[in-house]
């Protein structure tokens, strides 16, 4: 943990650019339980309104009720997994593993509603893979759990009632914040093959969807080629209009010279 050995604390957070990471150790919960509970919710009290990105790192899969945790530990667990979602954090990353899963919004072992990109006007929820596409979730009502760790997990009874991906294959994660209400999640192999890749979403606390940046970049690539099309077009032009001219002058100074040819001739 950053600065562990200057003030001995198993939290952290920082801001990069629209993110606001938040980074916890949760190996030794029950000993800082009570502090670092205190600290995250005001952490998150100050940050949730700024419209930023709110992504935590934590070593344990919080989301999944294993064997190994005690009852004081998932009592422990139940309460961060409430305030993440009241202080609308977006994505928990369990890292520190082999295994990768992407979940359905959830609290606990309850699944919450997203939104498709294409339905957000119509207002259409998804509580499960059949209802939409999951490469677009757009306001989930709870935080999407990321864990790359716990092979132990597949063995959960209630799975695959809330995970959307599920893959074996070592590799990692790239964030990429594209705008306010856009953020890109990819997850690849060690040798570069898409494991994972969806867009989350949110117009919650905005009020409108800023435009979608892919599409953005499709529209700024088709003016920069119209704009190269209009050029060579006017190109084309001026040169028709520079050789009539220059043609126009070649023959007028042969007319005046041939006249003057024959003048003298005479």
């Amino acid at each position: 943990m950053p600065l562990y050995e200057i003030n001995q604390n198993d939290y952290y957070s920082i801001n990069i650019e629209e993110i606001h990471f938040i980074s916890l150790n949760l190996l030794n919960p029950l000993t800082t339980s009570e502090n670092l509970q205190k600290w995250l919710e005001k952490d998150l009290a100050k940050f949730h309104q700024l419209n930023k990105w709110i992504i935590l790192l934590i070593n344990k899969p919080i989301f999944m009720q294993l064997d190994d945790f005690s009852k004081n530990e998932l009592e422990f667990y139940a309460s961060l997994q409430e305030i993440f979602k009241e202080f609308n954090v977006d994505l928990v990353i369990t890292i520190g593993g082999d295994h990768y899963k992407r979940t359905m919004p959830m609290v606990g072992q309850k699944i919450y509603s997203f939104k498709n990109y294409d339905n957000v006007k119509h207002h259409k929820k998804c509580y499960s893979l059949s209802d939409c596409d999951n490469e677009f979730m757009v306001d989930p009502e709870a935080p999407i759990y990321i864990s790359e760790s716990y092979n132990e997990i597949t063995k959960e009874n209630n799975e695959t009632n809330f995970t959307i991906v599920s893959n074996n294959k070592e590799g990692f994660g790239m964030i990429q914040s594209l705008n306010r209400t856009h953020l890109l999640f990819e997850q690849l192999g060690f040798k570069g093959e898409l494991i994972d890749r969806f867009f989350l979403i949110k117009s919650r606390n905005i009020g409108v969807l800023e435009p979608m940046p892919l599409e953005n970049k499709s529209n700024e690539i088709n003016h920069i080629i119209y704009l190269i099309m209009f050029l060579v077009v006017c190109l084309v032009f001026l040169l028709g209009v520079l050789i009539w001219y220059v043609r126009k002058k070649y023959l007028s100074h042969k007319e005046k010279f041939l006249i003057n040819y024959e003048m003298q001739s005479l």
